[in-house]
């Protein structure tokens, strides 16, 4: 941006913008405008993209939605998004010089997390935090299949435009389970 302004004041000082006419003026007025807006952030464009969580055919509330790259090598953008009580989640790009609404446009792996935790102890008088309790636990709310990178079955693709997706989780069947529920001939 500074240097976007330097050649805009370069410019206006060498063309000598004095009061020859409005229409010299309008011009450079013009002109500055355009020079700002071509200057703003530079980085991969991103998209809008926003979706629903379902975990068994009800809406996830407060369950966080991560869209990650699928190769370290793509120019995705890692984006982030939180679900409101209908299960619907609009994502924010969380790096690059154009984070904002959505993300670019590439191949993801979705993870989605809903933990809950005790209550963490409040800070004594002096405001020390005490040490949290031996029993204090965080717990995933969702099958921890869908909060892993290496695990997670969902991908998405994201295009051009406005995307628009649907995550349907449900608890995967165990090995041992799966195994016993063959069909017999």
């Amino acid at each position: 941006m500074a240097n976007c302004l330097k050649a805009t004041a370069a410019y206006l000082t060498c063309c000598h913008h004095t009061r020859a006419s409005r229409s010299g003026s309008a011009a450079a007025l013009l002109l500055f405008a355009a020079i700002l807006v071509g200057c703003g952030h530079r980085g991969p464009a991103v998209e809008f993209v926003e979706g629903t969580v379902l975990f068994e055919n009800k809406p996830v509330a407060s369950a966080t939605v991560f869209f990650l790259p699928e190769a370290d090598d793509d120019d995705g953008i890692p984006a982030i998004g939180r679900t409101n009580v209908d299960g619907m989640f609009r994502l924010n790009a969380m790096q690059g010089a154009r984070a904002g609404a959505g993300t670019a446009v590439g191949r993801y792996r979705v993870t989605i997390i809903k933990q809950t935790s005790p209550p963490i102890p409040e800070p004594d008088a002096s405001g020390v935090l005490p040490p949290p309790p031996a029993d204090f636990e965080v717990r995933d709310l969702l099958p921890a299949i869908y909060g892993d990178r290496e695990t997670t079955p969902l991908r998405a693709d994201v295009r051009p435009g406005r995307n628009q997706f649907k995550f349907e989780l449900v608890e995967p069947l165990s090995p041992a389970i799966s195994k016993g529920k063959r069909r017999q001939k």
